[in-house]
């Protein structure tokens, strides 16, 4: 089964249950496969460095056959996006919402 990377989920941070909350719905995603979040939704996005060797490591068994979402902070998209066209030979796969068919869209590209 495929699966569908996501370098952080969208959330807001709740006061009252001091718990995170995601703040979008990636139901619609798993029509391509099995949703992996990668990081909390409180990684401290300024410390990219020590994040890329955890996306590294969240995704060291990515195969041409997964995605990546682009959900997230953007820095965490594009270091996800590169991690995953390294390992598929510059094949990324990347699934972008959109709003008028209210669906995930697939955007193939050969990077390479």
């Amino acid at each position: 089964m495929s699966k569908v990377y996501a370098p952080q989920i969208p959330s807001k941070y709740d006061i009252a249950t001091k718990l995170w909350i995601p703040s979008i719905n990636l139901d619609p995603a798993k029509l391509f496969g099995e949703i992996v979040p990668m990081l909390p939704p409180n990684a401290n996005r300024l410390h990219i460095n020590p994040l890329t060797v955890a996306l590294r490591e969240q995704m060291k068994d990515f195969t041409k056959d997964d995605y990546i979402i682009a959900v997230g902070d953007p820095s965490l998209i594009a270091v996800s996006s590169c991690l995953a066209a390294t390992k598929t030979k510059g094949l990324l796969r990347l699934l972008k919402w959109d709003k008028i068919s209210s669906s995930y869209e697939l955007i193939e590209v050969n990077i390479w």
